[in-house]
């Protein structure tokens, strides 16, 4: 059985943290006997969706995907949309709304989140924000992001018991990201900080748990954002916005260490059985 896997950029192309997300998505699929098939937005055409009608597409990221597409998916049905931020919105960002709530003129491509055969979340408060502007009855919901074992086997040889008592901040060119804003509050606070970064992701990781504290300010309500994660399972406290967070919200985020390692493992085994279900229960 094959399934199509539908996004901007793969891990070859940028790596982000929606392309991590896929690449270990992909991964555990494939455990089963499904195969994966990568295409890229601008490679996807309308007929190439209508002539596969019978198969799944997974549709992660989807910003370069052309109006022809959308309107195939549209009138097929065949599609999960792996949501990972909030395109439903034209500015991609419900922070500017009053409880995320935004205008009718502001939302986009309703009828191809209402015609998706699924609609798959990060998180609850991700749902949630979703819920409030288009109700659907075709959400699921994996309650974090996804890691592959190479990450989380790393992690558990790294974590660090002696830390820097200082609040390591991520030293991001992302406007997005806050970081400007993060070093104004530790220097209005009179707060020990550093700035940390490394173009290596597993030297990144070592980096980060050295240090006692992360603290994240959000620009924007952030799904799952993987550095919180990251930080819980290397025992370094998160300080954050619990509104914009999606994470602080769900059920096992008190959770750190080898046990949040374990428990991320299991939310990505029930989310690749989410997926695998669905590709073979369609039609």
């Amino acid at each position: 059985m094959k399934v199509y896997f539908v996004a901007d950029y793969f891990i070859d192309d940028i790596v982000g943290g929606a392309e991590k997300n896929d690449a270990a998505l992909i991964m555990e699929i494939e455990k089963s006997h499904i195969e994966v098939e990568r295409i890229r937005c601008l490679e996807l055409t309308p007929e190439f969706i209508e002539s596969n009608s019978s198969s799944v597409f997974i549709v992660a990221n989807f910003v370069s995907l052309s109006y022809g597409c959308l309107l195939a998916f549209v009138r097929t049905g065949n599609h999960i949309i792996y949501e990972h931020d909030y395109k439903i919105f034209k500015n991609r960002n419900p922070i500017h709304y009053t409880q995320f709530i935004s205008p009718k003129s502001g939302l986009t491509n309703i009828n191809f989140y209402k015609n998706a055969y699924r609609v798959v979340f990060l998180s609850q408060l991700q749902e949630d924000i979703f819920q409030r502007n288009l109700p659907l009855s075709n959400s699921e919901n994996i309650h974090c992001s996804i890691f592959d074992d190479k990450t989380l086997d790393y992690i558990s040889t790294i974590n660090i018991s002696e830390k820097i008592p200082k609040i390591a901040i991520v030293d991001s060119s992302n406007p997005i990201k806050k970081t400007a804003a993060a070093i104004q509050y530790c220097e209005s606070n009179n707060l020990d900080f550093d700035l940390i970064k490394s173009a290596d992701y597993f030297t990144f990781l070592k980096l980060l748990s050295s240090y006692e504290k992360l603290l994240i300010l959000a620009g924007h309500p952030e799904p799952t954002p993987r550095i919180a994660v990251e930080a819980k399972m290397l025992n370094t406290r998160v300080l954050c916005q619990k509104n914009l967070i999606g994470v602080a919200s769900e059920e096992w985020y008190p959770q750190q260490g080898d046990q949040l390692i374990e428990t991320i493992k299991g939310l990505r085994k029930q989310a690749g059985k989410l997926f695998q279900d669905l590709a073979e229960n369609y039609g």
